[in-house]
Formats: structure tokens, C-alpha cells, sequence
């Protein structure tokens, strides 16, 4: 199934770099990348542009002259996607290989569901071995191609073990989404979350009014480096923002019992547990 991977950018140029040269490594047959510079300076811009040079097939560049926000710049790429696949993904992530097969399996798997996300070091209650939640903070982990690609093989094991889980709530940082969701609610809600944070939530929430389920693949890892884009103090401030729009637009009760609900779950608590002593054993947690 063919894929069309959405990365919005503003700034900070050696994680773009690193994130779109494992994207570009990953396509497959018909998948393509579509980057959204949003307002980045000149280091990030041609880095954009460089790509998409050298990749006229498979990358499609759009460029914001000024920053629009990441909700509008996620937007704007959706609006130039075309596959039956959408995956939005921050730009301070690395992408595995075969990451989009395993998506597309979880996909597969049940045609109710609408969203999926993947594992990641720093996913909200998709974090491996410990729940990141919360400010900056990431689970510190080796980062170089060798060690995420024994941790992607590592995390394959656990398809054996599990069904998918279905959860409330995936996290932002990599959400993959089947056409059919946005033809049925419409793309992020670019007015009441400009900057991002919050909007996925609100997402998640309107696709399952409409009969969709959200999923975790979890045999796929996908590593997060984290707030690029924002100071912490920024990111704190516009989280704080993000929840407030969900308690009144959502209710409290709901925001606060999709969060347990991922915490909580069976699966994942058993998949961190197993996380916590393989991560130990072979040396992949870093020092703080």
C-alpha cells in the first residue's frame, strides 16, 4: 500500500538531515516524502531543497516564505498527499527499515482502524522501556544506526507475543492515518491548535466519534530526539494550552481517561517490562 510521509520542519538542520536520509532509505515502490519547510532558516531550507533535488521522484517540497504553525504546515502537506496511507512525522525522528510495512500490517489487521503509532524512546505512553510524559524528557538511548536497528529487531518479537493495541490516543510525534479518516472529519484543527500540541489528541478523539480505532504497531520503533522546534519553557506553555482546549472541547473526564487508558494497558505495561531488562542487558539506555 502506498504511503506519503508528511515531515513539517522549522529549523535545527542535522535532525532534518538525519530524519529525511532514513526516510528516503525506507521507500518503497510508489511511497513518497512530502516536506514542509516552514519559515526555516537557510542551513534547513537547503537542506530541503538539496533533497528534494536529488530525489525529484520521491520527495515533493513545500515551502513557507514565514512560519505558519505546525498544525497548518501538517496540513499543508496533507493537502498535497495522495496515497491511501498518511503519515505525519516530526523531524527529529529516524525512521527503521521495513517501519512502513509493519504500519501498513497493523493497518491490515482490523479495517476499523483509522490511526496507528509506532514505539518510540519518546512517545508519550508509546515510550519504551518507561512511560516519557511531559516536558523535554526522553528515555536516553543509543542513538546510532547499529543499536536502533537491534532495537527495531528486538521490538519485531513482540508481534509474536501480542495483539496490537487499541488505545485512545496516539502520540503526535509519528501518527499514521488512513485516507478514509480525513475525508470523513477533515484534516487537524489548524485554528485551535496553530503550534501543535493538542491537536492529535482532538484528532484522535473526532476519528473515533466517527467509527475509526487507534492502534499501536508494536513491533515498529521509531526513534524521537525530541523539542527541536520550541524551548521547554515554550513547549510547557503550549501543552498546558493544548489541554485546556481538549478539557472544554472534549471534557476532562475523557482527556484524562484516554491518558489512563494507554498507561494502564495490559500490553503495553507487559511490552515495557520486557523493554526495561533487554535495554538493560544490552547496554542501549544511556547515563543521564
Amino acid at each position: 500500500m502506498k504511503t506519503d510521509i508528511v515531515i513539517p520542519i522549522h529549523d535545527s538542520p542535522e535532525d532534518v538531515r538525519r530524519c529525511i536520509s532514513s526516510c528516503v532509505a525506507s521507500l518503497r515502490a510508489g511511497d513518497r516524502i512530502i516536506l514542509v519547510d516552514d519559515g526555516s532558516a537557510p542551513a534547513t531550507e537547503n537542506i530541503c531543497i538539496g533533497a528534494a533535488e536529488k530525489y525529484p521522484s520521491s520527495i515533493v517540497l513545500v515551502r513557507h516564505s514565514e512560519g505558519r504553525g505546525f498544525s497548518r504546515a501538517a496540513n499543508a502537506g496533507i493537502g498535497k498527499a495522495e496515497s491511501p496511507i498518511v503519515i505525519l512525522l516530526n523531524s527529529d525522528t529516524v525512521v527503521p527499515p521495513e517501519w512502513l510495512d509493519r504500519i501498513e500490517a497493523c493497518f491490515a489487521s482490523n479495517p476499523n482502524i483509522g490511526i496507528v503509532g509506532p514505539l518510540s524512546n519518546a512517545g508519550g505512553w508509546q515510550s519504551i522501556p518507561e512511560i516519557v510524559f511531559g516536558g523535554p524528557k526522553n528515555n536516553r538511548i543509543a542513538s546510532d544506526d547499529v543499536s536502533l536497528e537491534k532495537i527495531q529487531d528486538f521490538c519485531r518479537s513482540f508481534r509474536d507475543l501480542y495483539e496490537y493495541p487499541v488505545v485512545d490516543q496516539i502520540n503526535g510525534f509519528c501518527i499514521a492515518i488512513r485516507r478514509e479518516v480525513f475525508e470523513r472529519i477533515g484534516m487537524l484543527d489548524e485554528k485551535s491548535f496553530p503550534k501543535g500540541y493538542g491537536e492529535e489528541v482532538d484528532f484522535n478523539f473526532r476519528a473515533q466519534d466517527a467509527g475509526f480505532i487507534s492502534a499501536i504497531a508494536i513491533d515498529c520503533f521509531v526513534y524521537h530526539d525530541k523539542t527541536k522546534s520550541y524551548t521547554p519553557e515554550t513547549r510547557k506553555e503550549l501543552v498546558a494550552e493544548g489541554r485546556a482546549r481538549n478539557d472544554r472541547v472534549h471534557g476532562a473526564f475523557r482527556v484524562k481517561e484516554a491518558m489512563a487508558g494507554s498507561r494502564d494497558n495490559p500490553i503495553l505495561k507487559a511490552i515495557r517490562a520486557r523493554a526495561a531488562q533487554a535495554f538493560a542487558k544490552n547496554g542501549w539506555m544511556l547515563d543521564e
